[in-house]
């Protein structure tokens, strides 16, 4: 088995929220380092992947890996390209950003739940009948699928789940998968967290 390491994808342009999605605060500390922080005891190693205006804002003990510039604007893909030309033979437990919901349980049974023979295993969203490409661990078999679907444009990493069929993982509590995009859902999220007692 491939070794695995922890990819925390925090590069996006957060243009909805209209500020660093990875840096807002839901635990007392950046998105991003705690999330770096859960991925810790399931992953050899963890990089925060990032877009370079953020690079100087991430301390170097959480490993940034900022996006490889014929990558650049492919939006998470380019996170993936750029680890695995470092990486060629890992396997990449990777996590957005925006998930607050996510516990340290749930990233144990998408790891338990993986199947090496898959291009991945990702979380599936029966509500929306889709993959969530950035709960996912994406397996070496994927770097060839990803490079040909770079070289043709297509930049949907959903859609390659779809396409080379994933292994589908379905989470035990639903808010796992509310992803937080905006002001207004941001406050929501802070608010349940808070009345939940985090």
């Amino acid at each position: 088995m491939s070794v695995l390491y922890g990819l925390v994808v925090c590069g996006g342009e957060s243009s909805r929220m209209g500020t660093d999605k990875s840096a807002l605060e839901y635990y007392g500390q950046p998105q991003r380092h705690y999330l770096y922080h859960m991925l810790e005891p399931f992953c050899s190693n963890v990089f925060l992947s990032c877009n370079k205006a953020q690079l100087p804002h991430i301390p170097q003990q959480y490993h940034p890996l900022p996006d490889t510039l014929k990558y650049e604007q492919t939006g998470p893909m380019a996170a993936l390209l750029t680890a695995f030309d470092l990486y060629p033979h890992a396997s990449f437990l990777v996590v957005g950003c925006d998930y607050p919901f996510l516990s340290g349980s749930d990233v144990h049974q998408l790891v338990r739940q993986r199947n090496t023979a898959a291009v991945a295993t990702a979380f599936y969203n029966i509500a929306g009948n889709l993959f969530e490409p950035l709960l996912a661990v994406y397996e070496p078999s994927a770097k060839d699928i990803l490079e040909r679907c770079h070289r043709e444009g297509r930049h949907s990493l959903r859609h390659l789940l779809s396409e080379h069929n994933a292994t589908a993982v379905y989470p035990t509590r639903p808010d796992v998968l509310k992803s937080v995009d905006d002001k207004a859902s941001y406050e929501t999220a802070v608010n349940q967290l808070r009345s939940a007692g985090f």
